[in-house]
């Protein structure tokens, strides 16, 4: 026993140690659908297959087809999700997980994105940056999509802005140009960069726009060419309840003012736009913590196991158990690899979090003192919120199967 046990240890230890000469691990992909390729420039021009669990280097050229999309979640917790036919390149990742202190710089070419900011943004905001083909966005501890056209560049503040009625802190984005910078504070606000008109200040953008946005971004997303959605007058944003001049617009400061030309309204393109979601019907793919907390009351139970391919010779499962109360917005459990039918003692993982707050996708996630990482989210199916809960599993051990399971 005491042999088999040295054994599996050494096994352990050699998997994780196990990197492609000269690259750098920063995260792993999840949420994998479609045909979605990594360039490395350390491999020439071979591009690596993505599927989910995989390791995800500095400086990997990331792109997606035209049915494509994942998750990267990377080592301080930051989440980016990359939509159909987009590309990213992650081009700087430093990071301290003993005092949280890093620097983060990512490159998105084409195509739609989110950005969750993880534990960088939270402790140095100034320290996280998105480069776009036009101009760059910082992220201080809240969520921004986008998407970049042909013609067109769209940012949305998607996440906790100022008074945010959730009771969290507030975060904020900021998009720098040619000298000039603009801040926007409020949730739901955006900006529009043109060739005709350069970058817009921060209006409200429509239902429209968002679920333009939405619809690019989740499983169902099936649309083979981008669409241009019509954009809502920066000049004259939709009423609002608070009168405070910044809030009205969305703008808190501009360090170089931004040419009259900006502020005028925005051309308005209009291709086939994306239908706005109902609130009566409730389409499948992810859930939204708002969602989830509508659920009254009751219990539901998730458990599911997978295969896991392990670097070291062998046959491997990984498996899950999570119990949510949805009364108590409370969500507990536990996950797991085993290899060549022993328990990895360093994978195994237990521990509770709460739904009380948040407005952005359903998911939370578990670290084992190993380093793996088990996220999760919750997924509408059928008309019922969070049918479902799709489970993967980064770890240096190995790779393992995304798992759906259903209550």
């Amino acid at each position: 026993m005491i042999q088999t046990t040295i054994i599996l240890l050494l096994a352990s230890i050699s998997a994780r140690a196990q990197l492609p000469a000269g690259l750098m691990r920063v995260g792993n992909a999840a949420a994998v659908r479609g045909a979605v390729l990594a360039f490395q420039p350390a491999r020439g021009s071979v591009g690596v297959v993505l599927g989910n669990g995989k390791p995800v280097y500095l400086n990997d050229v990331i792109t997606t087809d035209k049915s494509g999309l994942l998750q990267i979640m990377l080592r301080d917790e930051t989440i980016f999700t990359l939509g159909p036919d987009s590309s990213m390149t992650l081009d700087k990742f430093v990071y301290d997980p003993s005092t949280n202190v890093g620097e983060l710089t990512a490159n998105v070419a084409k195509g739609a994105f989110r950005f969750i900011s993880g534990k960088i943004a939270k402790k140095q905001p100034s320290n996280m940056k998105v480069k776009l083909p036009v101009g760059t966005i910082g992220i201080e501890g809240t969520i921004v999509s986008g998407a970049i056209d042909k013609k067109t560049i769209r940012v949305v503040l998607e996440g906790p802005g100022r008074n945010n009625n959730a009771g969290e802190p507030h975060g904020q984005i900021w998009v720098e140009n040619n000298g000039a910078k603009v801040t926007i504070t409020r949730s739901g606000f955006a900006m529009v960069w043109t060739p005709e008109k350069g970058w817009s200040l921060p209006f409200l953008a429509s239902d429209q726009m968002r679920a333009d946005m939405f619809s690019r971004l989740s499983a169902r997303s099936s649309d083979s060419s981008p669409t241009t959605t019509p954009i809502t007058s920066p000049t004259k944003p939709t009423s609002t309840s608070e009168k405070d001049p910044d809030q009205e617009s969305g703008l808190t400061k501009a360090t170089v003012p931004i040419p009259d030309a900006a502020a005028t309204e925005i051309m308005s393109t209009v291709a086939t736009a994306a239908p706005v979601v109902s609130q009566s019907a409730l389409p499948d793919g992810p859930s939204l913590w708002d969602q989830v907390r509508q659920v009254p009351n009751g219990t539901a139970t998730f458990a599911g196991a997978g295969n896991f391919t392990p670097s070291v010779p062998g046959t491997g499962t990984w498996d899950y158990n999570m119990n949510v109360d949805f009364g108590a917005r409370n969500i507990a459990g536990g996950a797991k690899i085993t290899i060549n039918g022993s328990i990895v003692g360093s994978s195994v993982v237990t521990g509770t979090t709460n739904f009380g707050a948040g407005s952005s996708h359903a998911t939370f996630s578990f670290a084992s003192g190993g380093g793996d990482t088990y996220s999760f989210l919750f997924q509408n199916a059928g008309g019922t919120i969070a049918k479902q809960l799709v489970g993967n599993v980064a770890s240096g051990l190995g790779t393992g199967d995304e798992v759906t399971t259903t209550r």
